[in-house]
């Protein structure tokens, strides 16, 4: 029965897991992976079934064998009412996994914009580093998300920041323009108003630019 009840949740088969979970099916029962069935609702987006997990006492902070919890599942498929769902019943928008990793890494990565937004506008912080030294600007230029990289720059994330290899969000990224943006980002400039200027202009030209890579 837990195995249907995982099933269920990875699928969106609401129904089948209300009549699995009356029947006793473990509402943490976890696979070999740590994967539990709120894991699996949370990375399909199917908030109905989340709800109802929680509700049967279901854990906002489990992790899989990796650490990841149900935000972190969510922000990394870009399933912004359910990271929106998971911040409302209390998950922790600075969830670490085992990397040091938060899931505003994960949207970063995944170019996921509404997830970037949302946990952004919830508290997770920009400038926050994982194990290696990587910060979400990082991951999103180096992924080639010009869109998220506009974001976590409005939002204060630093482009001098430099990872344990000491390189900077410029130095991973393949984009010639999204480079052009972070090397406006990140010079001195004489007044305020100046730096806004440039960086206005950079945005301006990169107006066009959309999010690319696998939605994951």
């Amino acid at each position: 029965m837990d195995k249907a009840l995982l099933d269920a949740a990875m699928n969106g088969r609401i129904r089948n897991a209300r009549v699995l979970l009356k029947k006793g099916a473990r509402v943490e029962a976890a696979n070999g992976e740590g994967y539990r069935p709120l894991h699996f609702a949370a990375q399909g987006g199917y908030r109905r079934i989340v709800e109802m997990l929680l509700a049967k006492g279901g854990k906002l902070d489990a992790g899989d064998n990796d650490g990841w919890q149900p935000l972190h599942f969510a922000a990394y498929n870009g399933r912004r009412e359910v990271v929106e769902f998971l911040l409302d019943s209390g998950a922790k928008a600075d969830a670490v996994d085992c990397g040091g990793s938060q899931p505003l890494h994960y949207a970063a990565w995944s170019g996921h914009l509404g997830a970037v937004e949302v946990l952004m506008a919830r508290g997770a912080k920009v400038d926050v580093a994982d194990m290696k030294g990587n910060q979400p600007l990082h991951h999103a230029a180096e992924r080639g998300h010009g869109e998220v990289v506009k974001m976590l720059l409005a939002g204060g994330a630093s482009p001098a920041a430099e990872n344990q290899k000491d390189m900077k969000p410029r130095d991973l990224c393949r984009d010639e323009e999204i480079r052009g943006l972070l090397d406006v980002a990140g010079r001195e400039w004489k007044t305020p108003e100046e730096a806004l200027a440039a960086l206005r202009a950079r945005q301006r030209k990169l107006g066009s630019l959309r999010p690319r890579g696998p939605s994951l």
